[in-house]
């Protein structure tokens, strides 16, 4: 965490910001026009190479494995895990760390306009059985929640002046249950049913919303 804080640990940082940032590049202008036809997978697949390991052709064929640019042991899902955990136990000088714009943005801007680049394609997600992105946004969810606990009242003047809030109240809104005994198809990449995946995201949310009145 000292490296991270030091001046030298501008280029870790800057090396998290662009990961998140190809991210962000890659749902908004890439995967929104995919997920209109499951006839876009093989571009799909080819464009998430860039941002995970090499696998074998047999290992990457199917979307949702996990391999993809949105899976569990994705660079990008990595990224923003070390970011959260960075900031595990209300660090605030790693908050502060993470909100500092080098070249224009910061890490903590780039977390947000992930979420706001998510929140518009994320019923298409559930629609394909797909937990990927669903998953992905969870993670970003709870990476930014970390860096405004504590809380961070700087961080959270951030998020608050953004259109970050926004989005939640559209993704509250959108995410309705499937009548119990009609969702049996587990989610593709985890033994989890499209309700358990809404819930799991909508607590997520809600923990988000309840971070910020910590200041109340």
């Amino acid at each position: 965490r000292q490296l991270f804080v030091s001046k030298s640990g501008r280029g870790a940082l800057q090396r998290l910001k662009s990961i998140i940032s190809g991210g962000v590049e890659l749902i908004s202008v890439n995967y929104k026009r995919s997920v209109k036809t499951r006839k876009h997978s093989e571009k799909l697949v080819y464009l998430s190479r860039t941002y995970t390991e090499p696998e074998p052709p047999e290992k990457t064929e199917k979307h949702g494995s996990g391999r993809t640019s949105f899976g569990r042991r994705s660079l990008l899902m990595l990224a923003l895990r070390v970011v959260q955990l960075l900031m595990e136990g209300q660090n605030a000088a790693l908050q502060n760390q993470v909100a500092k714009a080098y070249g224009g943005t910061s890490v903590f801007d780039q977390c947000i306009r992930l979420f706001l680049a998510i929140q518009p394609v994320l019923g298409n997600n559930f629609s394909n059985q797909d937990s990927e992105l669903a998953v992905l946004c969870i993670q970003v969810v709870e990476t930014v929640s970390e860096c405004i606990q504590g809380p961070n009242r700087a961080n959270q003047q951030i998020l608050l002046s953004s259109n970050f809030f926004a989005a939640v109240n559209r993704l509250l809104c959108s995410i309705t249950y499937t009548p119990q005994g009609s969702d049996t198809a587990s989610m593709t990449g985890l033994p989890l049913q499209t309700n358990d995946l809404k819930c799991w995201l909508k607590f997520s949310l809600l923990g988000c919303c309840i971070a910020v009145f910590e200041a109340v």
